[in-house]
């Protein structure tokens, strides 16, 4: 399945990407952006690039998803010479991997997990995870060593 992307009031982009699907644009493998200059092309290209690195180093664990925030993400843009101000309080960019899916509006990134067939996880929800979440949602700092639980790889109660 190919990647999906949603870009609406990015910079140049003030429109959506496109009213197929949703509003959003399947990206293939090998994606051609042809048209005039100054209408957006390279800054959907970078915005690709960098999304689907960052999943790929969510899934490796060397970006932890928890902890994705706005300011890493602009940072990250800003690294491919997108500028922070492109980002309004009406942008609203949705990139959809194989494994997460990775939403920015009102400057507020969210990252959800996706699951494959019987409700596997691709990768694992671990205690490094669950430190992160209980820090970033309830203000309670836990060692990641006092958390006793096996990698979470599939939806449910634990």
């Amino acid at each position: 399945m190919s990647d999906k992307i949603k870009i609406k009031n990015y910079g140049p982009l003030e429109i959506g990407t496109t009213e197929l699907d949703g509003g959003s644009m399947i990206v293939p493998k090998f994606t051609f952006f042809i048209g005039d200059q100054g209408i957006g092309k390279s800054t959907i290209a970078k915005l690709i690039s960098t999304l689907s690195w960052t999943e790929k180093a969510m899934v490796r664990k060397t970006i932890d998803p928890k902890s994705l925030s706005f300011e890493t993400l602009a940072g990250l843009l800003l690294n491919q010479n997108l500028p922070k101000d492109y980002f309004t309080n009406a942008t609203v960019i949705e990139y959809s991997g194989k494994a997460y899916t990775i939403s920015i509006s009102d400057k507020t990134v969210k990252v959800t997990a996706k699951a494959g067939q019987g409700g596997r996880l691709f990768g694992s929800v671990t205690a490094k995870e669950i430190a992160a979440v209980m820090k970033t949602q309830f203000g309670i700092d836990i060692d990641k060593r006092k958390i006793t639980v096996d990698d979470i790889k599939a939806f449910g109660t634990y």
